[in-house]
């Protein structure tokens, strides 16, 4: 007796067809070299997972090997929309990945104010290092992680300021009331108060990853890989 078998076939994921789009229209320009390629293929490969990696110099500048951090918000508020109707517990979260050394306050600001509207979640890991913007990016995640060998790092950072007169201080008024934000903004999203914050005014604050917990900078030390992937 003949039976008929019924073959299904899987629809192609969405997900993986925006990447490969993604990456079909980055290998477009000639001009890259090897390395620039390289990294967006995989910045687009990640996509697929919702894992961005911050692992060189926060910035705005498309000269940069990594993706920008407006490339990042623009992917943030595609999720976003992606995502919107779901209940927040049925959103795929998104997964920041840290290895920063810091870089332009204002960028840092930028992506903080946009992570901390989002409504899809944003996990932040410490991957070894998380200083100066780099730290802000961790401490503004809506859950937050770090390796048990990771350093997190707080200061006020320096400021290039010129001009004429008037410059300067408008320049230096900006940059202190920046200053202030970042403060508020740390001692809101941890255990550490201001008082402590201006303590570590004209000093280079190291933080390891136990007190990274302890602080409430991070709620978890990472003991599983799979909490990574």
């Amino acid at each position: 007796m003949n039976t008929n078998q019924i073959k299904t076939v899987e629809s192609p994921d969405p997900l993986d067809e925006i990447a490969d789009e993604i990456v079909e229209e980055l290998t477009k320009d000639t001009s890259k070299d090897a390395l620039q390629l390289h990294s967006e293929k995989l910045f687009a490969s990640n996509l697929k997972d919702r894992i961005i990696w911050i692992d060189l110099e926060i910035n705005t500048d498309h000269t940069y090997i990594a993706p920008t951090i407006l490339d990042i918000e623009k992917q943030i508020l595609a999720w976003n929309k992606e995502d919107k109707g779901k209940l927040i517990e049925e959103r795929t979260p998104i997964k920041i990945l840290l290895y920063c050394f810091g870089g332009d306050l204002d960028a840092t600001l930028s992506l903080i104010s946009l992570m901390n509207i989002s409504k899809t979640p944003i996990y932040t890991y410490n991957m070894g290092v998380a200083f100066s913007g780099g730290f802000l990016v961790l401490v503004n995640g809506h859950k937050r992680f770090t390796l048990a060998n990771a350093t997190g790092l707080f200061h006020e950072g320096s400021a290039h300021i010129q001009g004429n007169a008037e410059d300067v201080r408008s320049a230096q008024s900006n940059y202190e009331r920046q200053l202030k934000q970042i403060k508020e903004n740390i001692a809101a999203h941890t255990k550490i108060d201001l008082k402590t914050l201006n303590k570590y005014k004209d000093k280079q604050w190291y933080i390891p990853a136990d007190q990274l917990l302890e602080l409430g900078i991070v709620d978890n030390i990472v003991t599983d890989i799979d909490e990574l992937i």
